[in-house]
């Protein structure tokens, strides 16, 4: 995670799943068998978030330049006046990552809406970090907008229709994964494909799989 400042705007960019590290498939991808509850101010009865999304946040969180904290830094940078646009964004991983974060930062985190001109997530391809609670308590402080269905959007996650992760964690996106690209696989990348529907849909399980990109 970096966070770059150019004039009135901030960008807080966060990186995606590292393709050769065993924990970030694993454990920040994978682990949402393990739900967390999300006590944060103004949080809805029920939200939760995977563990794997708490377990990356938590890392965010603990990162630090120096000895400021990301909140710090930022706290100090919407200080310099209420004409500063702030944005959080990230792809894959951190396109579940980079809603969660703001979210935090601006409810459990300490810092104030009302500091910065706007505040803004842009989330690419990322998957669903929590319930639809969850979901409902980002949209109440990041209200979608923009043109839907293009990337001229704010606070929506951009993803292709033909892109299997950000149909994860939710039971229904995941279903019908081998037809998503025509009827005319070969048996092997059928069963390649159909093999990952049965397993994000194991590891959402079907009653608690009620995930929504909260973006």
């Amino acid at each position: 995670m970096a966070a770059f400042a150019n004039g009135s705007l901030t960008v807080v960019a966060i990186a995606g799943t590292n393709a050769l590290s065993i924990y970030d498939w694993l454990v920040e991808d994978a682990d949402v068998t393990l739900k967390q509850p999300v006590a944060w101010p103004g949080a809805p009865s029920g939200a939760w978030i995977s563990e794997g999304t708490q377990i990356g946040l938590d890392k965010l969180n603990a990162m630090s330049s120096g000895t400021q904290s990301l909140a710090a830094y930022l706290a100090a940078a919407a200080g310099t006046g209420k004409n500063r646009t702030l944005i959080f964004t990230g792809h894959s991983l951190a396109g579940a990552l980079s809603p969660t974060l703001a979210l935090y930062l601006f409810t459990q985190g300490g810092l104030s809406l009302p500091a910065w001109q706007a505040v803004n997530v842009y989330p690419t391809a990322g998957y669903s970090p929590g319930n639809q609670a969850f979901s409902q308590f980002f949209t109440s402080l990041f209200e979608p907008t923009g043109n839907t269905g293009t990337y001229q959007v704010w606070n929506r996650d951009v993803w292709n229709a033909l892109d299997v992760v950000p149909r994860a964690w939710d039971y229904t996106t995941l279903t019908g994964l081998p037809t998503l690209y025509g009827n005319n696989l070969n048996s092997d990348a059928y069963l390649d494909v159909l093999g990952a529907q049965i397993l994000g849909q194991v590891l959402s399980g079907r009653i608690t799989s009620s995930c929504r990109r909260a973006s």
